[in-house]
């Protein structure tokens, strides 16, 4: 097998000396990202709380999630899944969340009997 090198070739080193200048040493700034234009965005829900109405739906959101330790969450995907995989989802979460917030009250009940 043989090499393609030539050790009597010339080995070539940047000139560091001839690029010292401050335009070149200097940090590239990034460009200034701009917002989406409107028709671009992605689109939004607006909320109207004026009328006073104390209840508000946000079921583009998908379901709380309680969990065990009892803080909430929810689903980050709900908006891309299936209305198939939203109702599986929908009666999973529900049984979940009825089982554990049964949990947590007996819990928290049983603290304040200790206290």
């Amino acid at each position: 097998m043989s090499s393609n090198f030539n050790s009597s070739d010339p080995v070539t080193t940047p000139n560091t000396a001839a690029t010292d200048s401050p335009q070149e040493t200097a940090p590239q700034q990034k460009p200034i990202l701009a917002l989406p234009d409107k028709e671009t965005a992605t689109p939004t829900h607006e909320l109207n709380v004026s009328t006073g109405s104390a209840n508000v739906k946000l079921d583009h959101l998908g379901p709380i999630i309680v969990n065990t330790d009892g803080t909430i969450s929810r689903i980050a995907n709900w908006d891309i899944l299936s209305e198939f995989e939203k109702r599986s989802a929908l009666r999973v979460i529900g049984k979940r969340n009825r089982e554990r917030r049964e949990v947590l009250a007996a819990v928290g009940e049983l603290e304040k009997k200790e206290e």
